[in-house]
């Protein structure tokens, strides 16, 4: 069902701003961790014994292809002058979940339809406990039903963190109801030692990291593959474009990155839909369509939503934590629903019009 391309030695290195070394500790914070101690298998959530993982929820798993996924509600037309035509949350669903419409070319007729329920910038933060807004997280992902899961980073918060952000990934990944797989990167605040240990953890080998290599899931339900490229590293996108050279080409492709500028190596590569985090939708705005800060080089009033660069669309989610202080103002908490659609891509024909990041629809 999984096929990865090929690809040579992956060199070591960190990213800017993240701790390095094996060894973390910060004051108050957890214990000084060695990347040995941090699986998840021997991490306690609140100092209690064992994580426990919630119960399997019914329906598909992530990983495994069964017939069809539950059918969506049709949604109007996306457009910027009607945004809450597109997002709602569906019926029975719970928030922090709301679904959109997105529209592309790119996305073929057999294809249409296909959802990506998108989680991004949690920031677990140690002692690990199962917070309300955790348990309520759960919920609203058991009662999801997507085509595929996909994380774009920022676990934690702090060097000290990493066994927090080990029992958040472990405990959604394995409620999420994902017909294809989970699907994922990592992010600045995400140390080089927690990105290694989660990469080798059993309990989270059903997460298809996307650092070393692309993956193409071929989807037998519909007749149809899709590639899915992802970097941590801006430049990582290229080697992987060139990996596939002479591989067979995919009907689908989109990429994962954490900061939303990253993106831009997408349309460069003409890689047609993007996903990524890092802004938390500004996490305080001034009001529902301006945020003073976006922590990238974004405008105040493109820290979130989905943006346009030439012909690749870029969904950036508000995110399902915070940073810096504990406060969200106008920005509440997300987990996008996507449905992509085929059609006219949104924002018209011309790329030429999009030679920088503009938002072509609010959330």
């Amino acid at each position: 069902m999984y096929s990865r391309a090929p690809s040579g030695p992956r060199q070591a290195g960190t990213k800017s701003g993240r701790a390095r070394g094996h060894t973390h500790r910060r004051a108050g914070r957890g214990p000084a961790l060695h990347e040995d101690s941090l699986h998840t298998s021997g991490a306690h959530t609140g100092g209690a014994g064992p994580a426990q993982r919630p119960s399997p929820p019914p329906g598909p798993r992530s990983g495994r292809s069964t017939p069809g996924s539950a059918p969506l509600t049709a949604l109007p037309e996306a457009s910027p002058s009607n945004p809450l035509a597109a997002g709602s949350r569906p019926p029975g669903a719970v928030f922090p979940v709301e679904r959109y419409g997105v529209t592309h070319r790119a996305v073929p007729a057999s294809l249409h339809g296909l959802t990506a329920l998108h989680l991004t910038d949690p920031h677990a933060r140690w002692p690990a406990r199962r917070s309300r807004t955790t348990r309520t997280l759960l919920e609203a992902i058991a009662a999801t039903p997507a085509d595929l899961v996909l994380l774009t980073g920022d676990y934690m918060s702090d060097p000290g963190d990493e066994r927090a952000a080990l029992e958040w990934l472990c405990d959604v990944t394995h409620a999420a109801r994902a017909r294809l797989g989970v699907f994922g990167v990592f992010g600045n605040h995400d140390t080089s030692a927690f990105a290694r240990t989660a990469r080798r953890d059993p309990a989270l080998a059903h997460v298809h990291w996307l650092d070393d290599a692309p993956v193409t899931v071929a989807d037998a339900d519909r007749g149809a593959t899709i590639r899915v490229y992802g970097s941590s590293e801006p430049e990582g996108l290229l080697g992987h474009r060139v990996s596939v050279i002479g591989a067979a080409a995919a009907d689908l492709e989109l990429a994962l990155v954490h900061v939303p500028s990253e993106a831009a190596a997408c349309a460069t590569l003409g890689i047609p839909l993007a996903f990524a985090g890092h802004t938390h939708g500004g996490q305080v705005r001034l009001n529902p369509k301006h945020a003073p800060h976006t922590s990238c080089d974004l405008k105040p009033d493109a820290a979130t939503g989905v943006l346009r660069y030439r012909d690749t669309l870029v969904s950036v989610a508000r995110g399902l934590g915070e940073a810096v202080v504990m406060l969200r103002a106008n920005c509440p908490r997300q987990a996008p629903l996507i449905e992509l659609r085929c059609g006219e891509t949104i924002g018209g024909s011309d790329p030429s019009r999009f030679e920088t990041f503009e938002q072509v629809l609010p959330w």
